[in-house]
């Protein structure tokens, strides 16, 4: 369903995730309730936009349960990266927010649907209004479409902020992904950087692989569907395919994945990439449990 607002025009900060998760995990605690303000230690637009974000980022189901994703990751006790210190976590939030099977919404349609190497803030609202909101649906404000572009192009774009000591700072921590950067020339448009991410990690591809497939109940996908289609890799990612095929490649040596990936071409026929795991996640615990091997 369509989701353009709920971040009050927040882009996603530092801590936040981690506060909403905290703050869930007492089952009595609601966004809504007054003493929300003081458990947050925020505003009351910023307790608004911590549940948002916690959404989006599938932490919380859209009826507010914790996920069980979220458990593994942020758990004080026995989490992954309780406090999101890895870059791989915000490569797998990131995939997480660009493929939400609940919402849609202007970060969808950037590093999901839009599939262009350069891209203006108009390009994307033509692309909701002409294509993702239905001719008989109420129509949805303009300015609530503005608002949402502004708020992941501003969330994503590597538009810095300098300190008064001159140290850079990221407004929030999905920029330091270097995903979006404006055109120079053009105010208002930007570009992809598209290639290898050397801070992702193949067991983040390997588990967006597999979740694709998993999504759609299949064992198997064309090498390009994983680079260029919707709500793939290779989009959300940003790679090109020299990258892709790289960590597919890797983790196909691995000693441990290497029989539950496979890559085959047939003559006249395109490449195509198989995954049999049952359970993504266990890419992600190997690679949380120190598994370097596969770095690239």
């Amino acid at each position: 369903k369509f989701k353009f607002s709920g971040h009050q025009t927040f882009s996603l900060r530092y801590g936040w995730l981690e506060k909403g998760f905290r703050f869930c995990q007492d089952a009595s605690c609601s966004f809504t309730a007054p003493d929300a303000l003081v458990h947050l230690g925020v505003g009351k637009n910023m307790v608004s936009s911590i549940e948002y974000w916690c959404k989006i980022t599938g932490i919380l189901s859209s009826t507010g349960q914790l996920s069980s994703l979220a458990k593994r990751l942020l758990d004080e006790n026995n989490g992954w990266d309780p406090y999101l210190e890895d870059d791989a976590s915000w490569w797998l939030i990131h995939w997480k927010i660009a493929t939400n099977p609940e919402y849609l919404t202007a970060g969808t349609v950037i590093f999901s649907l839009l599939r262009r190497h350069e891209f203006s803030k108009f390009e994307i609202k033509e692309y909701i209004e002409n294509k993702i909101i239905p001719a008989n649906e109420k129509r949805i404000s303009s300015t609530i479409i503005d608002r949402d572009i502004e708020c992941y192009v501003r969330t994503y774009s590597t538009k810095q902020n300098t300190s008064k000591s001159g140290e850079i700072k990221f407004e929030s921590p999905l920029q330091d992904l270097h995903l979006i950067e404006p055109l120079p020339s053009e105010i208002g448009s930007f570009r992809f950087n598209i290639g290898p991410k050397r801070s992702l990690p193949p067991h983040v591809i390997g588990y967006a692989i597999w979740e694709r497939l998993h999504t759609t109940e299949r064992k198997q996908m064309f090498l390009k569907e994983a680079l260029h289609g919707e709500y793939s890799p290779g989009q959300v990612f940003m790679l090109d395919e020299s990258s892709l095929e790289e960590a597919i490649n890797t983790l196909l040596e691995h000693p441990k994945f290497s029989k539950f990936f496979r890559l085959t071409k047939s003559l006249g026929s395109p490449t195509t990439v198989h995954c049999s795991l049952s359970d993504g996640s266990i890419l992600l615990d190997a690679y949380y449990k120190g598994d370097t091997i596969c770095s690239y």
